[in-house]
């Protein structure tokens, strides 16, 4: 496992470093690169509705305000 690189260890903002799996698979053209842990509950939630799905900020504002997305 440690010849092939099977682990990687990430930094999380909740639970700190952790081994991380990589690929089974290793292209040797187009190497992978495991940049970032996953994301917390709703860490993403502003880019997804605005840039994604086409919100207006006004109407994200509006929903988060509504409580929607607790």
């Amino acid at each position: 496992l440690k010849k092939r690189h099977a682990l990687c260890t990430l930094n999380h903002p909740e639970i700190g470093p952790y081994a991380c799996l990589t690929p089974a698979f290793k292209l040797s053209q187009t190497p992978y690169e495991l940049r970032m842990p996953g994301p917390c509950l709703s860490e993403h939630t502003e880019y997804v509705c605005t840039n994604l799905l086409g919100m207006n900020d006004e109407e994200f504002v509006g929903l988060t305000a509504e409580g929607v997305f607790d």
